[in-house]
């Protein structure tokens, strides 16, 4: 029983005062993770809440997950496999992607969410059973892809663009 209690009493302690920091399978940045299968792994990611910025370096996750604004900076290669059926891979109110890394997404729903989202100078892949890449907002946000490389399956939409635009500039897209 005293094995037990010291456990919970662990368990809640990493959770409640580490709310921050991110669990090597789930990343939820504003909330407390849920899914703490691994130990925590700071080699392979790095969140610096100061400027909300998630840097990967060759990670495996599941999903990444905020109700803030979020830029990723990719390094390395990077994969995020979502075989959870109720959440989408990548969401966060305003989202840069970038970085000189790949970053691979495989996705039971929508592999990209967010209001703005903005990928530049990056390498990025998505196999989608929804939206690749959604832009979800009726505010009149755009997706913005520069200097980037694409490679988009999606069973849905390749694009989503509730209200705003879609602009590709000196970018590669092969749809799979």
């Amino acid at each position: 029983m005293k094995i037990k209690l010291k456990f919970i009493f662990c368990f809640f302690f990493l959770l409640f005062l580490t709310p921050k920091i991110c669990f090597a399978k789930i990343i939820e940045i504003d909330r407390i993770t849920y899914d703490v299968v691994d130990v925590l792994d700071q080699e392979t990611f790095i969140y610096d809440a100061k400027n909300d910025t998630l840097t990967l370096k060759n990670a495996n996750l599941k999903t990444i997950k905020t109700s803030n604004s979020l830029k990723i900076n990719v390094e390395g290669e990077n994969t995020l496999v979502n075989d959870i059926s109720n959440f989408d891979s990548i969401v966060a109110k305003d989202l840069i992607i970038t970085g000189s890394g790949n970053l691979n997404i495989i996705s039971n729903r929508k592999g990209i969410i967010g209001e703005r989202i903005k990928i530049q100078g990056t390498n990025l892949s998505i196999l989608s059973k929804s939206d690749a890449i959604t832009s979800s907002s009726s505010y009149n946000y755009d997706i913005i892809i520069d200097d980037s490389n694409l490679n988009i399956g999606s069973e849905v939409n390749i694009f989503n663009v509730v209200s705003g635009n879609l602009y590709l500039n000196n970018s590669n897209i092969k749809i799979l």
